[in-house]
């Protein structure tokens, strides 16, 4: 994904708002909405290069996603494989938000391929934010424990420096 081109913009503002919103503890719907929201603002920062936005892919994959019966990794990889831009982040808020549990979305996408570890990773944190009690602890102590970090007084220190810039109405996304 370019960093700097649209796509990117719009994946990064609307996994901050999910994410920011899902901690305030809005419901999926809710979510959803901040992230197309957000996507469809940052449009306006850089000109398309496609002729499709992120908001359009998120919209797809979500509706999608959120109006099957039972999630298969192969049937979504076929439809919606993570290694282009369009597809990265939008399955990572869709499977976050179709099951509401960082564990499920973290599994899920790790058997997806292709960049299954961004997918894993944004999907996760949202789904997190959303359903804290989903994270699964046993799986935070060993990554916590072979990095050697102190994760969440880190996270703690960096959300106290952070200064609060507003996306739309997302008052609590930080840079």
């Amino acid at each position: 994904m370019e960093h700097g081109g649209q796509l990117a913009i719009c994946a990064a503002a609307a996994v901050a708002a999910a994410v920011s919103v899902a901690l305030d503890g809005r419901p999926a719907a809710g979510v959803l909405t901040a992230a197309l929201e957000a996507s469809r603002e940052a449009e306006t920062f850089r000109p398309p290069a496609k002729t499709f936005t992120m908001t359009a892919c998120i919209e797809k994959v979500h509706r999608d996603l959120a109006g099957r019966n039972r999630l298969d990794v192969d049937e979504v990889a076929g439809h919606y494989f993570p290694d282009k831009p369009e597809n990265i982040v939008p399955l990572a808020i869709s499977l976050a938000l179709v099951t509401e549990s960082a564990e499920d979305t973290v599994l899920f996408a790790a058997n997806l391929g292709g960049d299954a570890d961004s997918v894993a990773s944004i999907g996760g944190a949202i789904a997190g934010a959303l359903c804290p009690e989903s994270v699964n602890q046993s799986w935070f102590e060993v990554v916590s424990s072979i990095n050697g970090d102190d994760i969440l007084n880190v996270a703690s220190s960096l959300a106290t420096r952070g200064r609060a810039v507003s996306i739309g109405p997302y008052r609590n996304c930080f840079l």
